[in-house]
């Protein structure tokens, strides 16, 4: 995956967060954000 090359230096650098745990039924936007230390169904409140 070429986002392991490149979040990974940026990750120690505050980038981005911790890896979130896949989870079943993720598809590949979902699995990417999770790896991105994203929630896939964060929202933005009212």
């Amino acid at each position: 995956m070429a986002a392991k090359q490149i979040v990974e230096p940026l990750r120690a650098w505050g980038a981005y967060a911790a890896a979130l745990e896949p989870q079943e039924g993720d598809d590949a936007v979902a699995a990417l954000l999770r790896y991105l230390g994203r929630d896939p169904e964060w929202t933005a409140s009212a």
